[in-house]
């Protein structure tokens, strides 16, 4: 899909949008949405092929900024990945899909630094675990 724009008084199409039957049933799996230079700035997916996205991957310059997941299928976001520079710096979950993140992973050079839990669903940490080595 293109969309057209004006460069220097000339109308130019720009790709904006990219779609894709990964499982050839006819019906699309994958889109890939453009930015005015090219870059693509955000991706969804469909793995099941049930016609719901299960991934979504958001870009900014080209770099992987956020990545969004539906593990459980029922149309809701459940799963948080974050990234600073293209590197992982946190993931949040819902772990008992209940609509609240329960679960945070934080990472220090790519590496897992530690891991919050609420044990008592308010939403706040309750406890943590850390790599070892790390008080």
């Amino acid at each position: 899909l293109y969309t057209t724009k004006i460069e220097r008084g000339a109308k130019v199409d720009v790709l904006a949008c990219k779609e894709r039957d990964l499982n050839f049933d006819g019906r699309k799996d994958t889109w890939y949405y453009y930015d005015d230079v090219g870059n693509v700035r955000m991706e969804e997916m469909d793995f099941t092929f049930d016609g719901r996205v299960d991934l979504v991957t958001h870009r900014r310059g080209g770099k992987i900024i956020r990545k969004e997941m539906d593990t459980n299928h029922d149309g809701r976001i459940d799963v948080w990945h974050y990234f600073e520079e293209g590197v992982l710096t946190k993931i949040d979950r819902d772990s008992n899909f209940d609509g609240k993140v329960d679960y945070w992973e934080y990472y220090e050079g790519g590496q897992l630094d530690r891991i919050g839990y609420d044990d008592g669903g308010d939403g706040l940490v309750d406890r943590w675990d850390r790599t070892s080595g790390k008080k």
